[in-house]
C-alpha cells in the first residue's frame, strides 16, 4: 500500500524551533517522505523502520532522531544491522534536523556525533542527513550519498550548500552572543 502526501505544503516554516519531539519527529517524516516520492519512490511500510520506499527493486531503509544523541547511535545501529541483512541492494538513511539547538543539543555537540560516526556509518553505506529546520526542501548529506541517480544529484548539490548555510548559522550565533554581551556590558552602567 503506497502513501501519497505530495499534494501535502512543504512550505518554509516560519520558525526555526520546534515545540516538541514529537513535531520534529514529523518535520522530518515528511520533509524526507516527500524527497523520495519526487524521486519516484513509493512509500510502503515496513516493521524495520519508520519509513520504507522502493524504486523498483531498491529499497530504502529510513529512521529518524531528533538529536545526534543515543537515540541516533540506536538508530544508525539499526541501520547497520539492516545493511548486513539487506546487503547493498538498498539504501539505508538516518534523518536528523540539520540544526539542533533548539532541541537541547549544542552545535559542536552534534558535530562530534557526525565526526565519531561518519567513518563507520559510510563504512556500511549509511547516510546522515540533514533537514534544514525552516525549510523541508533542504536536505543536506552529512555523510555518503543515496546510490539512485536523482538522489544522488539532489545531494551532491544540497552538499555544496550545507557549507554556506552552516557558515551563515555560526556568524549568526556568533553576532546574537556578541550583542547579548554588549546589552549585558551597557546594562551594568560602564
Amino acid at each position: 500500500m503506497g502513501l501519497d502526501i505530495r499534494e501535502a505544503n512543504y512550505c518554509r516554516r516560519e520558525r526555526f524551533d520546534f515545540d516538541s519531539d514529537a513535531e520534529a519527529l514529523a518535520y522530518l517524516h515528511s520533509a524526507y517522505a516527500s524527497l523520495l516520492l519526487e524521486h519516484g519512490y513509493r512509500i510502503e511500510s515496513h516493521p524495520e523502520v519508520e519509513l520504507y520506499g522502493t524504486l523498483g527493486e531498491r529499497g530504502c531503509f529510513v529512521a529518524f532522531a531528533c538529536r545526534c544523541d543515543q537515540s541516533a547511535t540506536d538508530k544508525s545501529r539499526l541501520l547497520v544491522d539492516l545493511r548486513k541483512k539487506h546487503k547493498h541492494l538498498h539504501d539505508y538513511s538516518l534523518v536528523v534536523p540539520a540544526f539542533q539547538e533548539p532541541l537541547g543539543v549544542p552545535f559542536s555537540v552534534q558535530e562530534s556525533w557526525l565526526m565519531a560516526h561518519a567513518d563507520q556509518l559510510s563504512t556500511h553505506r549509511v547516510g546522515v542527513y540533514g533537514v534544514d529546520n525552516a525549510d523541508p526542501n533542504r536536505i543536506y548529506p552529512f555523510t555518503v550519498y543515496p546510490q539512485v541517480k536523482g538522489l544522488l544529484r539532489y545531494f551532491v548539490a544540497t552538499a555544496r550548500q550545507w557549507q554556506d548555510v552552516r557558515q551563515r548559522y555560526l556568524a549568526t550565533r556568533a553576532s546574537r552572543a556578541t550583542s547579548k554581551g554588549r546589552e549585558g556590558y551597557d546594562n551594568r552602567g560602564t
